[in-house]
């Protein structure tokens, strides 16, 4: 079972995610069953399976779903008293309603998830000190909910705190480090700074071609942000380029109603629609992006 366990949180990372979410199944069944037989060690095994069922999820684009088996796996960290695991289920519940809030481009609930991260982070740090791995992980989400929702004040105090915790911690190199590097490269572009900013997302962007190919969803994350930085440095044709890529990378990577695809969509829409680009093909893309993102709107079924 723990290997069925292991072995789905690999898949997930090479984005194989139905088999990935077959194989989580199984395993939390067995777990469930024996839990229920009384084996203690299968009660903390459960949520963290129900964790990793709610990040497939999130990573098909299920989000609605994804929110209903992380909400499951919150209730079984408070009922066997597991702190640690519950800041982590935590962490990951702020992360899929932050990306579903970019998604339905709700800034509302990007403030809200914002303000709720950083009342956690002032709670955690005099605790745990800034290096301790659930408060940066909530750093970035405090600052990435403060970008998309237009808090560049915040984005930065959070982004640049996370980004030199991890540095000292993991390394500039390290894939995590380089998705801080995305964010505020971004930022950095988008308020005077397009010089670092552009070395960061350029950096970042190298960091997962080495580690993941050039066709992997993380690459796609990187360009998209390039692409925006671009389009808002008065690159256009450039950005274009990035952001054809992006939605490029998405189609083979993706299902065709995959929220990432309705978020590429959009991107490149803009940028379009920006350069004088002819009103049909910027309103196909519309179209498309609305059609996604109507569905994922709905309540998860089941």
């Amino acid at each position: 079972m723990l290997a069925e366990h292991t072995l789905a949180r690999t898949l997930i990372e090479l984005s194989e995610l139905d088999e990935a979410l077959r194989r989580v199944e199984d395993a939390h069944g067995v777990a469930l069953r024996a839990a229920r037989a009384g084996n203690p060690v299968m009660a903390y095994s459960a949520v963290e399976i129900e964790q990793t069922i709610g990040i497939v999820h999130w990573r098909r684009g299920e989000f609605r779903t994804a929110i209903d088996w992380l909400e499951s796996a919150l209730r079984r960290c408070r009922a066997t008293e597991d702190e640690a695991r519950q800041r982590q289920v935590e962490t990951e519940l702020a992360r899929v309603r932050t990306k579903l809030a970019e998604l339905l481009n709700d800034t509302e609930a990007l403030k809200a998830i914002r303000d709720q991260l950083a009342r956690s982070v002032q709670e955690l740090e005099p605790v745990f000190g800034p290096r301790y791995r659930h408060l940066i992980a909530r750093r970035i989400l405090a600052g990435e909910s403060a970008l998309l929702s237009g808090d560049a004040t915040a984005a930065a105090a959070h982004l640049e705190a996370a980004l030199s915790a991890h540095t000292d911690t993991i390394g500039i190199e390290h894939p995590d480090t380089s998705y801080v590097e995305r964010l505020l490269g971004l930022l950095y572009c988008t308020t005077g700074r397009p010089a670092v900013g552009f070395s960061m997302l350029n950096h970042a962007l190298d960091v997962y071609q080495r580690l993941y190919g050039t066709d992997h969803p993380y690459v796609s994350e990187v360009l998209a942000s390039l692409g925006a930085a671009q389009a808002a440095t008065g690159q256009p044709a450039e950005a274009e380029d990035s952001l054809r890529r992006v939605l490029e990378i998405d189609e083979r990577c993706y299902q065709p109603d995959h929220p990432k695809i309705a978020l590429a969509c959009d991107r490149l829409a803009r940028v379009w629609e920006s350069s004088g680009r002819s009103a049909p093909e910027s309103a196909d893309l519309r179209d498309r992006a609305a059609r996604i993102r109507s569905r994922a709107e709905e309540p998860a079924s089941g």
